[in-house]
């Protein structure tokens, strides 16, 4: 059995080899259906014939960002069949969340990474999506959003001088800042400025922010869930900044219950416990 769980940067791979009792777990390249080139799929071409010859045999249960339509969907079953696979099941990340942090329970599940989005569950199937409209519209509370607010911040002079200068060293050697986040991997730059966010923490004015986006979490992906007061998230963003989501969100009565960095290894459990 393989369990994966996709994002557009990484895929991590769980998986129980036959007559091996000990799970493994590794990371790949991501695998976004809409970002597969000849580069990806070489890479995970290489991937897999590195394994052991009976390894195409396994199922897979694959969640990924971008599975959303039937033709994201295909596309990943038909890299994985031409490659030797025969059973693939694709749901999408948001499914594996749900599997992952609520099981077969309803409720309500949030995804805060790069990229921010949640929805409502019942316990076979999302009843209710929201957010989602991707970083240029939405993703408020994302990775993405609190770096593209501490730019503007930045730019604004909002920021003490010693934060000014590490934003500055994080672009170096490029000089000019603006030129660089417009690049076409600008919003992996942008993205990355979190962890100057997550160092000064205990500044005012990055309090300020991560209040901010949290807050406009809460009001564009929360707010409309119907009956919500608790949830549970998943994403390197709701783990690194857990206090100060629980703090903002605590503010609109909204408890939260769990938290994981990433939902690989629930959702693997899921599996062992469900799949026959």
């Amino acid at each position: 059995m393989i369990v994966i769980e996709s994002g557009g940067t990484k895929s991590t791979w769980a998986y129980l080899e036959k007559d091996i009792s000990t799970a493994k777990f590794v990371e790949t390249v991501g695998l976004h259906p809409r970002e597969i080139d000849s580069n990806k799929r070489g890479v995970f071409s290489d991937f897999i014939n590195a394994k052991k010859k009976d390894f195409t045999d396994l199922p897979v249960y694959f969640y990924g960002a971008g599975c959303e339509k039937q033709k994201g969907k295909e596309t990943i079953i038909e890299l994985f069949n031409s490659h030797g696979f025969k059973k693939v099941q694709v749901e999408t990340d948001l499914k594996g969340a749900c599997l992952a942090l609520l099981g077969n329970n309803s409720g309500y599940i949030g995804i805060l990474g790069t990229g921010a989005v949640a929805a409502q569950f019942d316990g076979q199937k999302i009843t209710k999506l929201t957010s989602g409209l991707g970083h240029l519209i939405g993703d408020e509370g994302s990775g993405f959003d609190i770096g593209k607010r501490l730019l503007n911040a930045y730019f604004n002079s909002e920021l003490p001088a010693y934060i000014n200068t590490e934003v500055e060293s994080s672009f170096l050697p490029e000089k000019d800042i603006i030129h660089r986040v417009y690049k076409p991997d600008g919003r992996k730059v942008v993205a990355s400025l979190t962890h100057i966010a997550k160092k000064y923490s205990n500044e005012i004015a990055i309090q300020r922010i991560l209040d901010s986006a949290f807050s406009d979490y809460y009001y564009t992906a929360l707010k409309p869930l119907p009956n919500i007061s608790e949830i549970s998230l998943v994403g390197s963003i709701a783990y690194h900044f857990d206090n100060e989501l629980k703090r903002a969100l605590i503010k609109h009565n909204i408890a939260v219950q769990k938290i994981h960095q990433s939902a690989i290894n629930p959702l693997f459990q899921y599996h062992l416990e469900h799949t026959h």
